[in-house]
């Protein structure tokens, strides 16, 4: 968890994902940031498009550290998601064994899951063709 502009809020920490993203819906709530617009183009793991509504600098805090931290920002994200380009640019190191996260030379963070575990991935037992923002029953295990 970190903390930004005053409010708690939960981190992703994703290294399957090139970039940080950040849900439209965040920058929505805090009218003084500039929010540019973006060219860029990014997909998901099973190959569709992620939108870009734009690109901004998040002051996340934590602690009494402040990180800048570049963002795209989608309405396709429902988390922060912290990635690849976060975790290189702060030094992390993460132990699995241990779950820590050592951010810029220093022991920050224990990594856990609370909660229930919510499954994300399933494996379809026949091809299925399911369009963008779409839902559909399909055979899975």
């Amino acid at each position: 968890m970190m903390t930004l502009m005053g409010k708690v809020v939960p981190c992703l920490v994703d290294s399957g994902c090139d970039v940080t993203i950040v849900p439209k819906n965040l920058t929505d709530r805090y009218k003084t940031l500039d929010v540019r617009a973006s060219t860029r183009l990014i997909w998901a793991a099973n190959n569709t498009s992620i939108q870009i509504n734009g690109e901004t600098e998040l002051p996340f805090m934590l602690g009494k550290r402040c990180l800048w931290t570049p963002v795209l920002v989608s309405e396709d994200v429902k988390e922060i998601m912290l990635g690849i380009d976060w975790l290189e640019h702060h030094k992390c190191i993460w132990d699995f064994c241990t779950g820590h996260l050592t951010i810029d030379g220093q022991e920050t963070v224990t990594l856990r899951c609370r909660g229930h575990f919510r499954c994300q991935r399933v494996l379809a037992q026949e091809y299925q063709e399911i369009p963008p923002r779409s839902q559909k029953d399909v055979l899975a295990r």
